[in-house]
């Protein structure tokens, strides 16, 4: 699905066009809206939930929002790598050579803060409880169990936060471009679930 980068939604939407299977929403089997209009109309009045994947909204986001924020993006994707140079370097300059324990703690936060893991509730729990003792530990002056902690929530909140980011830019997208939303509903990117009757609506 590689559909080229740093597009405007105006040429991305040329390029989807060739490759729908409907032209319309109102084209589309068994789906609950009849227009696109009342498909955006569910989308925002709550009746309606929007999914988005998780590593769509990660690929197409930053690629439709211009160069400079593909390194913003770039640099909270890098997260974990930076953090685990961080330990090693910590541990050098504090001579605390335990930092070298925490090095794959990063790369466990990164995994669990992915939205669709499955222990995403108690993952978010956990972090939240891991901030709390980081600041009892910085204001304790506690360096190396501090730098423990930091390892897990940064990373994690950071990647939580790019992937929010990213969601809701995509979602914009999605929700302003018929072309572009048949695209990625044909090819079970993204769908809908009714709030009322649980029902969903993917491909």
């Amino acid at each position: 699905m590689d559909l080229g980068h740093f597009l405007s939604t105006e040429k991305l939407e040329v390029r989807v066009r060739k490759f729908l299977k409907w032209n319309s929403v109102e084209e589309v089997p068994n789906f609950p809206f009849t227009s696109f209009e009342e498909l955006q109309i569910g989308a925002t009045n709550g009746s309606y939930t929007l999914g988005i994947d998780y590593t769509t909204s990660n690929n197409f986001a930053w690629s439709l929002y211009g160069f400079l924020y593909s390194f913003f993006f770039l640099f909270f994707a890098t997260a974990p790598l930076l953090a685990i140079i961080s330990s090693i370097i910590c541990a050098f300059y504090l001579k605390s050579y335990v930092l070298f324990l925490g090095v794959p703690i990063p790369f466990f936060a990164w995994l669990f803060s992915n939205p669709y893991n499955l222990f995403r509730s108690a993952m978010s729990l956990i972090a939240f409880v891991i901030a709390g003792i980081a600041l009892v530990l910085l204001i304790s002056g506690k360096v190396v169990p501090l730098i423990f902690c930091l390892l897990f929530v940064v990373p994690f909140y950071m990647n939580r936060f790019i992937y929010q980011l990213n969601k809701d830019k995509f979602r914009l997208v999605l929700l302003n471009s018929e072309p572009i939303f048949l695209y990625f509903y044909q090819h079970g990117k993204v769908g809908f679930k009714c709030n009322v009757t649980g029902d969903s609506f993917w491909i």
